[in-house]
């Protein structure tokens, strides 16, 4: 009896400890259990709080991170790094935290990190039931200090050698005189001064110091030669019609003299899509506009309009369309036919249906793509006295040329295994000729030239495609 009393006293025990699906229970705990208890100890220290991670090392990663967003947000900038936690808990072990280093993604200054120390760590253990297995979780309370006042004096520091950085370059190349050869340098040094007072005045408390007022005399220096200098920049556009109509080729130059490396933005008025480019040492750049759906209209700056300012109207700029080669009725063809009687259809018959289809059919060889039709007709001869009348049988040979590259795209010849009657029948020879080279007594005539307009019209967008 006392041994079946002691088991259920045991057995209520047991059933008392154990976890129902869905609770949590700590496991261990280590650290300064303080960090847990305050979201904040001062203006000057920051704590990180993890979500619940099943790695230790995870939820580590998680509590840095949520102490970095909080500086993050409180200076205005944002933070990147790479956290070895393998390392911080080796130094953890050895009660020997060292600095983790965190990078500044602000261009002013890019080229400076933040060093956040790592004061203090505390972690729980946790172990929970889900669907009937036990699992377990780590939450990581970390603290670390950061003085926003001594990073301010940092970061001031660091904007007032980049302005006397910026104003040495500027002086340099006044005093070198400005020339199509170094326009590219003053063009670079225009924008840096813009891009950093544009991330400078994201923040009230860099916009307020003494550095900020000389970037700005700095911007209106600069600015004063910049309108001056747009006034003698042209842009020269020439469209290559022999190839298509999206190549085309810019030429930049300052007193009739080329600028080399200099920037050229290309903007699609329709979508803003934006292309930068920079001229050769021969102030040139080429550049295919590729193929679009629609016709579309491009401005073309000298310089580069992209940085958030006012100073886009300054900058030299034309515009330019391009049609789209999707579309059939900005494509032109030249059809040479020359091997042909003056009076055959047959060309003819194959320049309708392509008007139809709505190519455009030039006058001009210099179309982006030829039609070359060759024929050859002759009378059998053997036959003339037996039947009265003449016999001739004639070959064609159908080709698609791409112009600028004299590529041919497409080749038939006639007669073949499936279009094989040429011959052509009548009383006078030359009559014979011609309705040989009509194809006249080709029963699948229509199919015929369906199949060439069809072969024609997949190559050229095929082309264009690619």
């Amino acid at each position: 009896m006392k041994h079946l009393l002691l088991f259920f006293i045991l057995l209520i025990i047991v059933c008392s400890c154990a976890l129902r699906s869905g609770e949590e229970k700590l496991i261990e705990a280590v650290g300064d259990e303080l960090l847990k208890n305050k979201n904040r100890i001062d203006d000057n220290y920051y704590i990180g709080v993890s979500s619940n991670i099943d790695e230790y090392e995870n939820a580590l990663t998680s509590a840095i991170e949520n102490a970095k967003s909080q500086i993050s947000q409180n200076l205005g900038f944002e933070l990147k790094s790479t956290i070895n936690t393998k390392i911080i808990q080796q130094e953890i072990n050895s009660k020997s935290l060292s600095e983790v280093k965190v990078i500044i993604n602000n261009k002013m200054i890019s080229e400076n990190f933040l060093s956040l120390k790592l004061d203090k760590i505390y972690w729980e253990k946790w172990r929970k039931i889900n669907n009937n297995e036990i699992q377990y979780f780590y939450k990581v309370w970390v603290g670390i200090p950061f003085s926003k006042k001594k990073h301010k004096e940092i970061i001031q520091n660091i904007l007032s050698k980049k302005v006397i950085r910026l104003s040495d370059k500027f002086r340099m190349l006044k005093e070198n005189k400005l020339s199509a050869k170094n326009l590219a340098d003053f063009y670079s040094l225009f924008s840096e001064i813009l891009q950093t007072k544009i991330e400078s005045k994201k923040n009230l408390w860099i916009n307020e110091s003494p550095s900020f007022d000389n970037l700005t005399n700095l911007e209106n220096q600069v600015e004063k030669i910049f309108s001056i200098i747009n006034k003698y920049i042209k842009i020269e556009i020439d469209q290559d019609k022999k190839s298509h109509s999206s190549q085309i080729s810019i030429t930049a130059s300052y007193f009739n003299e080329p600028i080399p490396n200099f920037p050229i933005q290309i903007i699609n008025e329709k979508d803003n899509q934006k292309i930068l480019l920079f001229t050769n040492s021969f102030g040139q750049i080429n550049q295919d506009l590729e193929s679009s759906d629609y016709d579309r209209d491009f401005i073309i700056y000298a310089g580069k309009p992209s940085i958030k300012s006012n100073y886009k109207g300054f900058l030299p700029n034309c515009k330019i369309e391009v049609k789209s080669l999707a579309k059939r009725e900005n494509i032109s063809l030249y059809i040479d036919a020359s091997s042909f009687p003056l009076d055959s259809n047959f060309a003819n018959e194959i320049k309708i249906k392509l008007q139809k289809f709505g190519y455009s059919i030039s006058q001009e060889k210099e179309a982006q793509f030829s039609i070359i039709i060759k024929s050859n007709a002759s009378i059998e001869k053997k036959t003339k006295k037996i039947y009265k009348y003449f016999i001739a049988k004639s070959s064609i040979k159908i080709e698609l040329i791409n112009t600028y590259s004299q590529k041919i795209l497409f080749s038939l010849k006639i007669p073949n295994s499936e279009f094989q009657d040429t011959r052509g029948f009548a009383k006078s020879e030359k009559e014979a000729l011609l309705n040989s080279l009509n194809l006249k007594n080709l029963g699948n005539k229509n199919r015929l030239i369906d199949q060439i307009i069809y072969e024609i019209d997949t190559k050229i967008k095929t082309k264009q495609i690619k």
